[in-house]
């Protein structure tokens, strides 16, 4: 497989992305999602990245919390050991999620 094989399923333009996301989320709206016929995997594949951001954002917030009020003393090292822990599984249950289901 090589890039221009895929170079296809990106060739899309900022307002085609805009038109598919205003589509999705407006409910009981019979306006096609793809009104070109020609799907993307530019939409899909921010989304992807989006959720492994906002989780890991979520999940430092969470350790900092937790390591911040918590009398069992952790120090940073041990927060920062921790947090990659986390970015491992989460990548690893988002490829899972996307490729499996």
């Amino acid at each position: 497989c090589s890039m221009r094989y895929y170079q296809k399923f990106f060739n899309v333009t900022t307002s085609d992305v805009t038109m598919r996301l205003i589509n999705a989320m407006t409910p009981f709206n019979r306006t096609p999602i793809f009104p070109t016929g020609k799907p993307d995997l530019y939409g899909p594949m921010w989304v992807y990245i989006c959720n492994i951001i906002s989780i890991l954002i979520c999940g430092y917030f969470s350790s900092y919390v937790e390591f911040q009020f918590s009398s069992k003393g952790k120090g940073n090292e041990e927060m920062k050991v921790e947090i990659i822990r986390k970015f491992g599984k989460i990548c690893s249950l988002m490829t899972f999620y996307v490729f499996v289901i």
